[in-house]
């Protein structure tokens, strides 16, 4: 048995009591999605849905309220101001909001956050920045042009394209936006792009067809680049 001063003992005590008595946490948003997706690139939904989920040590917390900011410029929204869309209070329980801002503009990357006020009334800290970049957005923004080879499908060697292309100037970002009447694999300096299988999705080729959005920051280099396409046969 070891014989402790009095103060130890009424020391251990005190820590006690203060660990338990230690106010909770606050309800944070986590997850932040547009349309579901985590950060996606080339949204083409005028007002694109954002959710969210809850963080919370507290049993049975909610939300009774919520704010969401939009804007162009990250900093700013990490400060809690947006220059697109500020939702100000929106008594909801829901955590799913359809964007009412302004017009979203074509190829532009838009950043946003959320703070939610719980059950107990109390307001949370802006959530994480999360972002969303959007694309074409309407039909005349589409510039590219159809190329095919000049045999028809019943020759059953895949198409090839390749293209080389000269960048002088530092990359800041790039995006790649290609569809296909058909099924592709997208190359770039020999690379294969994305881990995509049985791109586009399928739909009626002679009524609609779907674009996929690539982030090629990474791939391109100063100098001279070469972009392959290899065609399957379609559906």
């Amino acid at each position: 048995m070891i014989n402790l001063p009095k103060n130890w003992i009424w020391t251990a005590l005190f820590l006690a009591v203060f660990s338990c008595n230690k106010p909770a946490t606050q309800s944070l948003p986590i997850n932040l999605k547009c349309e579901h997706l985590d950060a996606p690139l080339g949204i083409d939904t005028e007002k694109p849905r954002l959710t969210w989920q809850i963080e919370s040590s507290m049993e049975g917390a909610s939300q009774r309220a919520c704010r969401i900011i939009v804007g162009t410029d990250s900093s700013e929204v990490v400060r809690g101001t947006g220059n697109v869309w500020d939702s100000g209070k929106m008594n909801s329980e829901v955590s799913l909001v359809v964007y009412q801002g302004g017009e979203l503009v074509p190829f532009t990357k838009y950043f946003w956050a959320v703070q939610i006020r719980d059950e107990r009334g109390s307001w949370s800290d802006f959530s994480e920045v999360s972002a969303f970049e959007t694309g074409m957005m309407k039909q005349e923004d589409w510039q590219g042009s159809w190329i095919m080879d000049s045999h028809d499908y019943n020759l059953k060697p895949a198409p090839y394209f390749r293209k080389a292309i000269e960048i002088q100037k530092k990359i800041k970002s790039a995006r790649l936006y290609i569809v296909a009447g058909g099924l592709y694999e997208l190359y770039m300096n020999g690379s294969k792009i994305g881990n995509h299988r049985l791109d586009p999705m399928y739909t009626r080729f002679d009524r609609r067809n779907l674009y996929v959005t690539y982030d090629v920051t990474t791939n391109l280099t100063e100098g001279e680049n070469a972009v392959g396409v290899v065609l399957g046969h379609g559906w």
